[in-house]
């Protein structure tokens, strides 16, 4: 038995070793190859140019706090107006569709191509929404944006330039990179930033630079409408549409590409409940993809590097399982005093526990250059807690996913970022619910202060040490999430009047 449970530590940590040495090779093919797909674009835009039409697609769903903002930022593009569509694609059940028409009767006066799409039903949720709005235009290339995104002026004219370079008729996608307009207000925004930042400064640059598989991130990014209709249009099978097309789209050919130096603001979830929300989204959705997309992968006509590195991209939400797993076995292996791992190369297997921060070191480095970038990474302490305190909610995602339990695509909370404060300083959200997840992470923080105190007597300071930063994670997210619950006087509420109504 003690044998058998040292085994099952073991394949559980050469698991996760796998994904953190991944993320090491990641960031040394960064810093030894760099980039090189700026010099195969032509000088932009050439003589006698003629834009293409393009619809900007504006997916919402009961967003009355942030729907004017985004509006009025897609109305604000910098490009020419007889070639530009906007469409708000409304499946609003509240007060959301009055404020949107209101807006969007505002910018026809003003010569906005624009028009609002609204759903009674909302069937397959965002992906139903876009292919829905899909069919009401015929623009040769299509802009996604979230609501709590705020696109620059600039964005559009930026983002196509890789279109119309050298071989940009196989360019299916452009994805841009996200900056977080509130990164600053509060340590849960500053983690997040840090995370997001490795995503677009490394992961997302070095596959779209060595060619391999990369997905689109569900926003910010322009897809050429042909490319779509040619991988089977947007699917609702899913809770990650743009994970599932993207893989579709490139398994047939289509090139996909990364702008880092092209921003798109956007809101960070500011509270516990909101990035659980959201992350559970986005795991669920992800391993719900790799049902569809993994076959694929394997029968695809590349080459065995491209394959593995799709399958280490598709799979990256399982490290939360088995960070669970590994905080459950931590409690019977301390007690029989760690024989269990006589004879295992456990030592080898610390490298994988250097991929990451350096990682997001080297994105640091390379997004803010200069001292800052040092004064960002500072916040990967809290980072390193907030991704295990997150894995309960993320394992209960992959378990649903892979089980196919369908549930709701839940949209992620927001807040207007500033132009949703009240007058007491606190910023707008909504009720919060408290369930069993909240519950196992109050659990699992006492499970691993336990197994910390045995370690400390024991003397096993390294594994003290280190099943103590899962103890801080649980006991974060699970106090935050009840704190967010039972504090109503957190909550305000705002009339339409007092959100952004600014015109231009």
């Amino acid at each position: 038995m003690v044998q058998l449970l040292g085994w099952a530590f073991f394949i559980v940590s050469i698991w996760l070793t796998i994904y953190g040495i991944n993320a090491l090779i990641l960031t040394l093919i960064y810093l030894f190859r760099g980039i090189t797909k700026k010099d195969k674009r032509a000088l932009f835009p050439p003589p006698y140019f003629k834009w293409p039409e393009v619809t900007i697609q504006l997916p919402v769903y009961n967003e009355p706090v942030v729907v004017r903002r985004l509006i009025n930022s897609a109305a604000r593009l910098s490009y020419p107006l007889d070639k530009l569509v906007i469409q708000v694609l409304d499946d609003s059940t509240d007060g959301t569709t009055s404020q949107a028409e209101e807006q969007v009767e505002y910018w026809k006066t003003r010569g906005r191509r624009i028009s609002l799409i609204h759903r009674s039903v909302r069937s397959e949720y965002k992906a139903g929404a876009l292919r829905n709005g899909l069919e009401h235009t015929s623009s040769e290339f299509v802009a996604v944006f979230d609501a709590d995104f705020i696109p620059n002026s600039n964005w559009l004219k930026k983002a196509l330039e890789p279109f119309f370079g050298s071989g940009g008729k196989s360019i299916g996608m452009v994805q841009t990179r996200w900056v977080h307009i509130n990164e600053t207000q509060s340590p849960l925004a500053r983690a997040q930033a840090l995370l997001l930042d490795g995503h677009f400064g490394i992961e997302q640059r070095v596959r779209s630079d060595t060619g391999l598989f990369f997905g689109f991130n569900g926003t910010a990014g322009i897809w050429r409408r042909q490319c779509i209709l040619d991988s089977g249009n947007w699917h609702g099978d899913t809770l990650s549409e743009d994970l599932d097309l993207s893989y579709r789209a490139q398994l047939r050919g289509w090139v996909f590409w990364y702008l880092p130096d092209v921003v798109a603001p956007a809101e960070l979830p500011t509270t516990m409940s909101a990035f659980k929300i959201q992350q559970f989204r986005w795991a669920k959705g992800s391993i719900q993809a790799v049902r569809k997309t993994v076959p694929r992968i394997l029968q695809a006509p590349v080459g065995l590097w491209k394959k593995w590195e799709g399958l280490m991209h598709v799979t990256g939400y399982s490290v939360h399982p088995l960070m669970v797993c590994m905080v459950l076995l931590s409690l019977p292996l301390s007690l029989v005093g760690r024989q269990a791992l006589k004879g295992l190369p456990m030592t080898w297997l610390g490298i994988g526990t250097l991929g990451p921060p350096l990682l997001f070191a080297a994105a640091e480095r390379s997004l803010y250059p200069g001292r800052d970038w040092w004064k960002r990474f500072t916040w990967l302490p809290l980072l390193t807690i907030l991704g295990t305190g997150v894995a309960v909610s993320n394992t209960k995602a992959v378990i649903s996913g892979l089980l196919n339990i369908q549930s709701p695509f839940q949209r992620t909370p927001k807040t207007g970022a500033g132009n949703a404060v009240g007058r007491s300083g606190h910023v707008l959200r909504e009720p919060v619910a408290v369930d069993s997840v909240t519950w196992m992470e109050f659990a699992l923080a006492a499970y691993a202060f336990v197994v910390v105190v045995i370690d400390i007597h024991f003397k096993n300071w390294f594994n003290a040490v280190y099943l103590s930063i899962y103890c801080a994670g649980f006991a974060w997210v699970a106090l935050a999430t009840l704190w967010e619950a039972f504090s109503p006087w957190l909550i305000k509420t705002l009339s339409p009047e007092k959100w952004d109504t600014q015109m231009d």
